[in-house]
C-alpha cells in the first residue's frame, strides 16, 4: 500500500477516534469506508488491504459504540433510542450489567458489614 495510502487511511481510522456522538461516527466510518473502497478502485489498494481498511474502520465504530453504552450502562442510564447491537454486543452490555449491578449489592454488602463491626466495637 503506498504511503499516501497508508496515511488516509490512518488519518480516517483517527477521525473516528475524535467522533462525539452516533451521528458523527457514522459519518466518519462511512467516510473511512468510502474512501479504502475509492482507493482500491484507483489502485492504490489491493482488494485484501481495502477489506482490512474497511474492516478496521467498521470494528472501531463497534468498538467506539459499545465503550458508550457500557459507560452509559455503568452510570446507569438508559440505551439512547434505536441504539442496535448485534446478539453478541447485546450479551456483553447485559453481562456488564449485571456485572455492575453485583458490584453494587456487594459494596452495600460490605458496608453493611462494616457498619456492624464498628456497632459491635
Amino acid at each position: 500500500m503506498p504511503g499516501e495510502a497508508a496515511t488516509l487511511i490512518d488519518a480516517n481510522l483517527a477521525q473516528l477516534d475524535r467522533a462525539q456522538g452516533r451521528e458523527e461516527l457514522a459519518y466518519a466510518t462511512g467516510f473511512a469506508v468510502g474512501a479504502a473502497l475509492a482507493l482500491e478502485t484507483v489502485g492504490l489498494l489491493s482488494a485484501t488491504a481495502c477489506e482490512a481498511a474497511t474492516r478496521a474502520a467498521k470494528d472501531a465504530a463497534d468498538a467506539r459504540r459499545l465503550a458508550w453504552d457500557a459507560a452509559r450502562i455503568d452510570a446507569g442510564l438508559a440505551l439512547p433510542a434505536g441504539a442496535s447491537h448485534t446478539a453478541s454486543d447485546e450479551s456483553l452490555l447485559q453481562r456488564l450489567a449485571h456485572a455492575r449491578a453485583e458490584e453494587e449489592r456487594r459494596k452495600q454488602r460490605n458496608a453493611a458489614r462494616t457498619k456492624e463491626a464498628d456497632h459491635d466495637q
